[in-house]
């Protein structure tokens, strides 16, 4: 899918290309994007306890 924006920023179009995804795929990839997201968090947070 493609969305456009109505106004130009600084001169610019900007397009916004999202892919065409199921619902199952969809939720698939949130709960990949949370659990990157958790471990990125904790490791940062071990990291910072061990100094």
């Amino acid at each position: 899918m493609r969305i456009e924006e109505p106004k130009k920023v600084n001169g610019f179009k900007i397009v916004h290309t999202i892919p065409d995804m199921t619902e199952e795929e969809r939720e698939q990839k949130k709960k990949e994007i949370l659990l990157k997201l958790y471990n990125y968090f904790t490791y940062n947070k071990k990291q910072s306890t061990q100094k």
